[in-house]
């Protein structure tokens, strides 16, 4: 089987407070490497992310209300690992104040 290393999601902006789903694995896995999000307004926001769970239940999350600074960027790098069907979910506290880019190898 070949892989492929691409990008999943974005450059999108997470436009509101409720949570979003960003991403469906639609490959048999997605191993997701690298998520970037930059905070493109004046004012400190957070980020929370899940996978197969809403980010709003901190139990469900990976990241939970991680703090971006004003005009910041944080990228996390790591391996986590999505079967197909498996989703990628995301809350953030204040809309449209964060952009995210997440890139990963399927196969």
């Amino acid at each position: 089987m070949a892989t492929a290393g691409s990008r999943i999601i974005g450059p999108t902006t997470i436009a509101s407070t409720n949570n979003s789903t960003l991403y469906t694995s639609t490959a048999v896995t997605t191993d997701v490497k690298s998520i970037i999000i930059s905070n493109t307004t004046a004012l400190d926001a957070w980020i929370s992310m899940a996978i197969n769970g809403t980010a709003a239940t901190a139990a469900n999350c990976f990241v939970y209300q991680h703090v971006i600074p004003a005009a910041g960027v944080w990228t996390w790098d790591g391996f986590l690992w999505m079967a197909s069907g498996d989703t990628f979910q995301a809350q953030m506290q204040t809309a449209s104040a964060l952009q995210i880019t997440a890139s990963g190898i399927t196969q």
